[in-house]
Protein backbone atom coordinates (compact mmCIF):
# COMPACT_ATOMS: atom_id res chain seq x y z
CA UNK A 1 0.00 0.00 0.00
CA UNK A 2 1.55 3.40 -0.98
CA UNK A 3 2.43 5.71 1.79
CA UNK A 4 0.44 8.99 2.08
CA UNK A 5 1.86 12.17 3.52
CA UNK A 6 0.17 13.40 6.64
CA UNK A 7 -2.14 16.42 6.05
CA UNK A 8 -0.89 19.78 7.01
CA UNK A 9 -2.98 22.07 9.16
CA UNK A 10 -3.01 25.81 9.18
CA UNK A 11 -3.74 28.50 6.65
CA UNK A 12 -2.58 27.80 3.08
CA UNK A 13 -1.21 30.24 0.61
CA UNK A 14 -3.27 30.90 -2.51
CA UNK A 15 -1.00 28.75 -4.65
CA UNK A 16 -0.76 26.02 -2.05
CA UNK A 17 -4.53 25.46 -1.99
CA UNK A 18 -4.58 24.16 -5.56
CA UNK A 19 -1.52 22.01 -4.88
CA UNK A 20 -3.10 20.68 -1.74
CA UNK A 21 -6.29 19.88 -3.60
CA UNK A 22 -4.37 18.02 -6.28
CA UNK A 23 -2.44 16.12 -3.57
CA UNK A 24 -5.67 15.27 -1.77
CA UNK A 25 -7.23 13.93 -4.95
CA UNK A 26 -4.13 11.87 -5.65
CA UNK A 27 -4.18 10.53 -2.11
CA UNK A 28 -7.88 9.72 -2.38
CA UNK A 29 -7.22 7.94 -5.65
CA UNK A 30 -4.35 6.02 -4.04
CA UNK A 31 -6.56 5.19 -1.08
CA UNK A 32 -9.31 4.01 -3.39
CA UNK A 33 -6.79 1.85 -5.29
CA UNK A 34 -5.53 0.48 -2.00
CA UNK A 35 -9.10 -0.22 -0.88
CA UNK A 36 -9.88 -1.98 -4.16
CA UNK A 37 -6.68 -3.99 -3.84
CA UNK A 38 -7.52 -4.94 -0.26
CA UNK A 39 -11.08 -5.73 -1.26
CA UNK A 40 -9.82 -7.92 -4.13
CA UNK A 41 -7.40 -9.64 -1.79
CA UNK A 42 -10.15 -10.12 0.80
CA UNK A 43 -12.49 -11.51 -1.85
CA UNK A 44 -9.73 -13.80 -3.12
CA UNK A 45 -8.94 -14.90 0.42
CA UNK A 46 -12.64 -15.40 1.10
CA UNK A 47 -13.04 -17.39 -2.12
CA UNK A 48 -9.96 -19.46 -1.25
CA UNK A 49 -11.29 -20.00 2.26
CA UNK A 50 -14.69 -20.95 0.85
CA UNK A 51 -13.00 -23.30 -1.60
CA UNK A 52 -10.91 -24.82 1.19
CA UNK A 53 -14.02 -25.11 3.37
CA UNK A 54 -15.92 -26.73 0.50
CA UNK A 55 -12.98 -29.06 -0.11
CA UNK A 56 -12.82 -29.89 3.59
CA UNK A 57 -16.58 -30.43 3.69
CA UNK A 58 -16.39 -32.59 0.57
CA UNK A 59 -13.48 -34.56 2.03
CA UNK A 60 -15.36 -34.87 5.30
CA UNK A 61 -18.49 -35.98 3.45
CA UNK A 62 -16.47 -38.54 1.48
CA UNK A 63 -14.76 -39.75 4.66
CA UNK A 64 -18.12 -39.90 6.43
CA UNK A 65 -19.64 -41.79 3.51
CA UNK A 66 -16.68 -44.16 3.44
CA UNK A 67 -16.93 -44.61 7.21
CA UNK A 68 -20.65 -45.25 6.95
CA UNK A 69 -20.05 -47.73 4.12
CA UNK A 70 -17.33 -49.44 6.16
CA UNK A 71 -19.62 -49.54 9.19
CA UNK A 72 -22.41 -50.96 7.03
CA UNK A 73 -20.04 -53.61 5.65
CA UNK A 74 -18.84 -54.44 9.15
CA UNK A 75 -22.42 -54.64 10.38
CA UNK A 76 -23.34 -56.89 7.46
CA UNK A 77 -20.30 -59.09 8.10
CA UNK A 78 -21.09 -59.17 11.81
CA UNK A 79 -24.71 -60.07 11.07
CA UNK A 80 -23.56 -62.81 8.70
CA UNK A 81 -21.17 -64.12 11.35
CA UNK A 82 -23.95 -63.97 13.93
CA UNK A 83 -26.32 -65.89 11.69
CA UNK A 84 -23.60 -68.42 10.92
CA UNK A 85 -22.86 -68.77 14.63
CA UNK A 86 -26.57 -69.19 15.36
CA UNK A 87 -26.86 -71.86 12.65
CA UNK A 88 -23.78 -73.64 13.97
CA UNK A 89 -25.10 -73.39 17.52
CA UNK A 90 -28.49 -74.73 16.45
CA UNK A 91 -26.83 -77.54 14.50
CA UNK A 92 -24.64 -78.33 17.49
CA UNK A 93 -27.65 -78.24 19.84
CA UNK A 94 -29.60 -80.56 17.55
CA UNK A 95 -26.62 -82.90 17.26
CA UNK A 96 -26.03 -82.77 21.01
CA UNK A 97 -29.71 -83.44 21.68
CA UNK A 98 -29.64 -86.36 19.25
CA UNK A 99 -26.48 -87.75 20.81
CA UNK A 100 -27.95 -87.29 24.29
CA UNK A 101 -31.16 -89.07 23.25
CA UNK A 102 -29.14 -91.84 21.63
CA UNK A 103 -27.00 -92.10 24.74
CA UNK A 104 -30.11 -92.25 26.93
CA UNK A 105 -31.58 -94.95 24.69
CA UNK A 106 -28.30 -96.87 24.81
CA UNK A 107 -28.14 -96.58 28.59
CA UNK A 108 -31.78 -97.68 28.88
CA UNK A 109 -31.16 -100.62 26.55
CA UNK A 110 -28.04 -101.60 28.48
CA UNK A 111 -29.94 -101.27 31.74
CA UNK A 112 -32.75 -103.45 30.42
CA UNK A 113 -30.22 -105.97 29.13
CA UNK A 114 -28.44 -105.96 32.47
CA UNK A 115 -31.69 -106.37 34.37
CA UNK A 116 -32.76 -109.17 32.04
CA UNK A 117 -29.35 -110.80 32.44
CA UNK A 118 -29.60 -110.48 36.20
CA UNK A 119 -33.11 -111.93 36.17
CA UNK A 120 -31.96 -114.74 33.89
CA UNK A 121 -28.94 -115.41 36.09
CA UNK A 122 -31.14 -115.35 39.20
CA UNK A 123 -33.63 -117.71 37.55
CA UNK A 124 -30.80 -119.97 36.36
CA UNK A 125 -29.25 -119.90 39.82
CA UNK A 126 -32.60 -120.64 41.45
CA UNK A 127 -33.21 -123.43 38.93
CA UNK A 128 -29.72 -124.79 39.61
CA UNK A 129 -30.35 -124.65 43.35
CA UNK A 130 -33.73 -126.34 42.89
CA UNK A 131 -32.17 -128.98 40.63
CA UNK A 132 -29.37 -129.51 43.13
CA UNK A 133 -31.96 -129.81 45.90
CA UNK A 134 -33.93 -132.29 43.81
CA UNK A 135 -30.75 -134.19 43.02
CA UNK A 136 -29.85 -134.19 46.70
CA UNK A 137 -33.31 -135.41 47.61
CA UNK A 138 -33.09 -138.04 44.87
CA UNK A 139 -29.66 -139.13 46.10
CA UNK A 140 -30.94 -139.20 49.67
CA UNK A 141 -33.93 -141.26 48.54
CA UNK A 142 -31.58 -143.57 46.65
CA UNK A 143 -29.35 -143.80 49.72
CA UNK A 144 -32.36 -144.57 51.93
CA UNK A 145 -33.61 -147.14 49.45
CA UNK A 146 -30.14 -148.67 49.21
CA UNK A 147 -29.87 -148.65 52.98
CA UNK A 148 -33.28 -150.34 53.30
CA UNK A 149 -32.23 -152.79 50.61
CA UNK A 150 -28.96 -153.50 52.39
CA UNK A 151 -30.76 -153.75 55.70
CA UNK A 152 -33.29 -156.10 54.13
CA UNK A 153 -30.48 -158.11 52.55
CA UNK A 154 -28.64 -158.16 55.89
CA UNK A 155 -31.81 -159.22 57.68
CA UNK A 156 -32.43 -161.88 55.05
CA UNK A 157 -28.80 -162.98 55.27
CA UNK A 158 -29.00 -163.06 59.04
CA UNK A 159 -32.27 -164.97 58.80
CA UNK A 160 -30.71 -167.35 56.30
CA UNK A 161 -27.66 -167.75 58.50
CA UNK A 162 -29.94 -168.31 61.50
CA UNK A 163 -31.98 -170.81 59.55
CA UNK A 164 -28.83 -172.52 58.35
CA UNK A 165 -27.46 -172.51 61.90
CA UNK A 166 -30.68 -173.95 63.20
CA UNK A 167 -30.71 -176.47 60.38
CA UNK A 168 -27.10 -177.37 61.09
CA UNK A 169 -27.83 -177.62 64.80
CA UNK A 170 -30.85 -179.76 64.05
CA UNK A 171 -28.80 -181.89 61.69
CA UNK A 172 -26.07 -182.15 64.30
CA UNK A 173 -28.61 -183.16 66.92
CA UNK A 174 -30.12 -185.66 64.56
CA UNK A 175 -26.64 -186.94 63.72
CA UNK A 176 -25.79 -187.18 67.38
CA UNK A 177 -29.06 -188.95 68.03
CA UNK A 178 -28.30 -191.34 65.17
CA UNK A 179 -24.82 -191.92 66.54
CA UNK A 180 -26.22 -192.60 69.98
CA UNK A 181 -28.81 -194.91 68.54
CA UNK A 182 -26.18 -196.77 66.55
CA UNK A 183 -23.94 -196.93 69.57
CA UNK A 184 -26.79 -198.23 71.66
CA UNK A 185 -27.51 -200.86 69.01
CA UNK A 186 -23.90 -201.74 68.81
CA UNK A 187 -23.71 -202.12 72.56
CA UNK A 188 -26.84 -204.12 72.48
CA UNK A 189 -25.34 -206.43 69.92
CA UNK A 190 -21.91 -206.49 71.50
CA UNK A 191 -21.95 -205.41 75.05
CA UNK A 192 -18.19 -205.04 75.27
CA UNK A 193 -17.72 -203.04 72.09
CA UNK A 194 -18.73 -199.74 73.59
CA UNK A 195 -15.90 -199.74 76.07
Amino acid sequence: MPEVDAPRFGPLAPGEAADALRLTRAEVSQLQDAVRTLRARLEADHAAAAAREAAVEAAGARALAEARATIAELRAALEAERRTAERELHRWQVAAAGEAAELRDTVAALRQTLEAQRAEDAARHAAAIAAAARDAQHHQAQIRALRRQLEAQASAHEAAIGAQSRAHAHAVRELEATVRALRERLEALDPGSGR
